[in-house]
């Protein structure tokens, strides 16, 4: 486990220790072959879901499973300590219990997928950075409706009223992120956030390792909230708006969203308001009023000199 990653599950388990709150800890005890993570890797787990860290990005085999059915680890052990048919819940008040979990077989990265929108890697903010500075940071719990919460921990640069930037620094990727067949983000990339009170959508500025910028990347969610802890949240929407440099704005991920209103996990007024937000996006981007002046005013050059 990697050093900022230490930081950031240790000081949310003294969090949960000093507010008396349950956690799971689950740790990789033993591996064999090429696995994506190595034994002492930790990740915490809440009794709502939320994870610090990750114990395996990849589909592997599920836990007992002799035919090897494929399976999230990081949910799979969040699911286990949460309780299921395979055992009662880890987190039981006032009670200590241990529980193993065996994976096997990994057949595909964890963040990668293709459906139909040309995009290769996860929709929504990239995880966390990969090195982190001594200014302050704040944790973004991601809720993806479906799926596990996810924590990210960003440096704060500005901290303003109508805008916050931040910075995922030198990201840690497992395989590059790509649009349309071009690589827009790959390990050692830097993201500039931009996460805006109020609205519906935030804004990244991506680029690659050798600090090419690619393109504004914008994430259709609810309005964050945020606390004095500097703890932010908020619920991915699913589209998103891709501008690259040298092209026209596109929007991704509208079969996504399909599904997700089709299957119920997201409710038809709430669809039918990010399909608003993102023709909003999509528009003001065609018509010269999008993105921000504050979009263009802190790129990465002036994050970077800023931070260091």
């Amino acid at each position: 486990m990697r050093r900022h990653e230490d930081r950031n599950l240790y000081h949310a388990l003294h969090e949960a220790a000093m507010e008396r709150r349950a956690a799971a800890l689950a740790t990789i005890v033993s591996t064999k072959g090429s696995t994506p993570r190595k034994v002492g890797t930790k990740m915490l787990v809440s009794p709502e879901g939320e994870l610090v860290g990750t114990v395996g990005g990849g589909w592997w085999g599920g836990p007992g499973d002799r035919n090897g059915a494929r399976g999230d680890p990081d949910g799979a052990t969040a699911h286990g300590a949460r309780g299921s048919d395979r055992g009662p819940p880890l987190m039981e008040p006032g009670r200590l219990r241990r529980h193993h979990e065996r994976f096997r077989g990994i057949t595909a990265p964890r963040s990668g997928r293709r459906e139909g929108t040309g995009k290769e890697a996860s929709c929504g903010r990239p995880p966390a950075p990969g090195r982190m500075s001594s200014r302050p940071t704040v944790r973004i719990h991601y809720h993806r409706p479906h799926r596990e919460t996810e924590i990210f921990t960003q440096e704060l640069v500005l901290d303003g009223s109508d805008v916050k930037v931040t910075l995922a620094r030198e990201m840690e990727l497992e395989s590059p992120m790509e649009i349309e067949g071009e690589v827009v983000l790959e390990a050692g990339s830097d993201v500039v956030w931009f996460t805006f009170p109020g609205l519906w959508h935030d804004i990244g500025r991506f680029h690659r390792a050798d600090g090419t910028f690619t393109g504004l990347y914008a994430n259709v969610l609810t309005p964050p909230t945020f606390d004095d802890r500097g703890v932010w949240r908020t619920t991915d929407l699913y589209l998103d708006v891709w501008w690259p440099p040298d092209g026209d704005p596109h929007l991704l991920d509208e079969a996504q969203l399909e599904e997700a209103e089709t299957r119920g996990w997201i409710e038809a007024a709430l669809a039918e308001r990010a399909r608003e937000e993102a023709r909003s996006v999509m528009e003001a981007a065609r018509t010269g009023r999008w993105p921000p002046v504050v979009v263009q005013e802190w790129d990465r050059t002036r994050v970077l000199r800023l931070t260091r």
